[in-house]
């Protein structure tokens, strides 16, 4: 992937679901744990957007789930992507795979491996 992965990822994740009939709606602010809030039938979940190009020695894309401040200084807070702050982990891959994982399969987890594991989550 290039420089604007996440925009990417973030764009592939709106043409996902508004192609499978959801309504999106985009916070306004940065500081959100989530990036997207879909509305399918008047069920909202909150969606967190992530992306990657990198792999694991077994070939399996690995997904970061830690924060460290973004792009400002780090205060020392590590945020994890959690039950608390979404619903769902919508995971776009360099390969253009893409995953919707619901964060209690990983919740408290810094990092994942998508392998064999995730498989039924592959969309």
């Amino acid at each position: 992937m290039h420089k604007d992965q996440g925009n990417v990822g973030e764009a592939a994740a709106i043409l996902y679901f508004v192609q499978a009939g959801y309504k999106i709606s985009k916070p306004l602010f940065e500081n959100i744990p989530y990036d997207l809030i879909v509305d399918k039938d008047g069920v909202l979940c909150r969606v967190q957007v992530k992306s990657s190009s990198s792999k694991n020695k077994y070939g399996n894309y690995q997904i970061e789930l830690r924060t460290k401040g973004g792009n400002k200084s780090w205060g020392g807070v590590v945020k994890l992507v959690d039950a608390t702050g979404c619903d769902l982990l919508f995971v776009y891959c360099a390969d253009s795979t893409k995953f919707i994982i619901p964060v209690g399969v990983f919740d408290g987890q810094g990092r994942l491996s998508l392998g064999k594991k995730y498989l039924e989550y592959r969309v």
